[in-house]
């Protein structure tokens, strides 16, 4: 799927609604699938991270899984929950400013969240940031 980094105004203005609605309800069954996997893989004791992780990736990509989770972790900021590193992660991810805010994990404890980046940030693919930018995926 191509990430789609404008907002809702500017698709109308352009012509491009049809993109961003198609992205937007991509990222939303991201986000669900992401609340599913940590809840899936978490028990009382234990969340495997790895295998939540490669759930996500298998069916939506690593760029919109890394959008979704650099979006939930900017609009996290402040949570000191949040690792440093993660943030620092996540302000090199390109996110929609306006209008991003529903696309948030917020489901499951945030500590979850913090977990599941960090090991996100470890598959490794090849020019991923640059990818990013350049509105492609995998």
């Amino acid at each position: 799927m191509e990430l789609y980094l404008q907002d809702g105004a500017y698709a109308l203005e352009h012509g491009e609604k049809d993109k961003f609605f198609t992205f937007n309800k991509e990222c939303e069954k991201c986000c669900q699938a992401v609340n599913d996997s940590i809840i899936k893989h978490r028990d009382y004791c234990h969340f495997d991270s790895t295998s939540a992780v490669k759930e996500v990736i298998d069916e939506f990509g690593i760029n919109v899984t890394n959008y979704i989770l650099a979006n939930t972790v900017q609009y996290f900021n402040s949570d000191g929950r949040i690792s440093r590193s993660n943030k620092e992660w996540a302000k090199t991810i390109p996110c929609i400013k306006d209008g991003g805010e529903y696309l948030i994990i917020d489901k499951v404890h945030v500590t979850l969240v913090n977990d599941f980046v960090t090991e996100l940030r470890k598959v490794p693919s090849k020019n991923k940031n640059k990818q990013l930018m350049e509105g492609k995926n995998d």
